[in-house]
């Protein structure tokens, strides 16, 4: 009897070590999981900053413009012309401001001296003054006369990429990221010449038509002489596309028009396959979200694609995440009860994994084929005042349908409240801590997509412009180099 009583107490009991574990286990899963998101909220926060339009948020303008006051050289001189090309716009949509604009111009001419082209715009608001002022053209030829002598070999540079590269450099130093910072200068100031470039030289082809039927060859040479040296040199001066296709538009009908001596029989056609390749390149290309397209330039498809997907899949794990996260903080005093009954341990693992792999493989199937719920989600989280997007409540509402499903399948007394709701806490706990992981891992992802992203829109002109079609694919750039017009 002695021998069966020292049997007896000197097994332990195996119940309590084993609960112990179990709840150490799951305050471990718990703290873990809860690590992890604060680590997922502060990677998700940093990517928000570098979007575009919360970018924006973070430049002192001011600061800006007190900088652009200090540059010098052909960033200055690039500034000049694009404010010159500006007041050509502004002097044909508002005419009364022409004395004024025209005053300023001529100023403006003082501070060039690399390049000719200040001369053309004054000349073009020359003619729009006596345009108003309806001087026969006969006047308005010997008034600019004096602004187009001696420029049959001149340079007209436009000098966009010291200045847009300037811009850049300005709004990278206020935060703003390096592909984001060049669509923005090139936005500020890459279009300001296009109005300037039809208006000169629809009225070179006017006046110089007229001085040609009244016997005028010297000067009606002159003025296509200037127009296609002007069109030739912005077609192969590094510059944004739409830039240069315009210029190539209006080089291949004046060529065409004015019967150019010397010019390649074959220019005027590659200029406009060029153009008609470019344009149907462009077209074929996806369009990223408004949040983070910038600018009307065509962007490098794959990295766009990718970028919007990984973004819009961050933003899936986010909404599925938030109402999981709820959920647990309101049933964590279940998560230190053990479940009784119910399916064995093996299967209650895999059953309250379930969720957390069903919405990720469902937010990836919807990222696929739903292009616009992404784009609206990116645009509505960017912008003020447009509502929470739908793709939010579609990702909640699916974690919260499939946490309940599996919490329901846990739980061993159907009609038993207290036994559902210490179910839900272990399912919860276990997606919580695998959506969780997924979001730090996506957001990872995402960001290193949106920075592959950033740097193809940082990439030179020259190399996003023959990403949609070579210019040179045909030798025109060849050509329009061995042609002086």
């Amino acid at each position: 009897m002695a021998k069966k009583r020292r049997s007896r107490t000197a097994q332990p009991p195996k119940t309590r070590p084993v609960a112990a574990r179990r709840q150490l286990g799951r305050m471990l899963l718990l703290g873990v999981a809860a690590t992890v998101t604060v680590i997922n909220a502060l990677q998700l926060h940093a990517l928000w900053n570098r979007l575009p339009a919360n970018s924006a948020k973070r430049v002192d303008w001011e600061a800006v413009a007190r900088a652009r006051s200090a540059w010098s050289g052909r960033a200055y001189e690039g500034w000049v012309l694009a404010t010159l090309s500006n007041h050509v716009t502004d002097a044909r949509h508002r005419p009364q401001r022409i004395d004024e604009l025209l005053e300023d111009t001529r100023a403006g001419v003082t501070l060039v001296h690399r390049t000719q082209v200040a001369r053309l715009q004054l000349a073009s608001l020359t003619l729009l003054q006596l345009e108003r002022g309806g001087a026969a053209v006969e006047h308005q030829w010997q008034r600019v006369l004096p602004y187009l002598e001696g420029l049959d070999h001149a340079v007209f540079e436009h000098g966009l990429a010291d200045l847009i590269d300037a811009e850049t450099l300005l709004y990278q130093n206020a935060g703003v990221s390096a592909g984001a910072a060049r669509r923005w200068a090139t936005g500020t100031f890459g279009y300001a010449h296009g109005p300037f470039l039809q208006e000169f030289v629809g009225q070179m082809r006017r006046i110089g038509n007229h001085l040609g039927e009244a016997g005028d060859a010297d000067g009606a040479a002159l003025c296509a002489r200037v127009t296609l040296r002007l069109l030739r040199q912005w077609v192969l001066e590094p510059g944004p596309a739409g830039l240069r296709l315009l210029a190539a538009d209006l080089l291949a009908e004046y060529i065409a028009a004015v019967d150019a001596v010397g010019a390649p029989p074959t220019l005027a056609a590659k200029l406009q396959s060029w153009r008609t390749a470019y344009r149907a390149g462009a077209a074929a290309r996806p369009v990223p979200p408004a949040a983070i397209r910038l600018g009307n330039e065509p962007v490098p498809a794959q990295a766009a694609s990718s970028a919007t997907s990984w973004l819009g899949f961050t933003i899936w794990c986010t909404a599925a995440l938030i109402p999981v996260v709820l959920i647990g903080l309101l049933t964590i005093p279940g998560v230190f009860k053990p479940v009784s009954g119910g399916p064995h341990r093996g299967a209650r693992r895999f059953i309250a994994a379930t969720p957390a792999v069903l919405v990720l493989l469902i937010g990836w199937a919807v990222i696929a084929s739903a292009p616009d719920l992404v784009h609206d989600a990116l645009q509505r989280i960017v912008s003020d005042g447009l509502g929470w997007p739908r793709m939010v409540f579609v990702a909640g509402g699916t974690a919260i349908l499939f946490v309940a499903l599996s919490a329901a399948a846990l739980t061993s007394n159907r009609k038993s409240l207290r036994s559902w709701i210490e179910s839900a806490a272990h399912t919860v706990l276990v997606s919580w801590l695998l959506l969780s992981v997924a979001g730090v891992a996506v957001t990872v992802v995402a960001g290193r997509a949106y920075t592959a992203y950033d740097r193809a829109l940082a990439a030179p002109w020259p190399a996003q412009t023959a990403a949609i079609a070579d210019p040179n694919a045909a030798g025109l750039l060849d050509e329009l180099r061995a042609w002086e017009p």
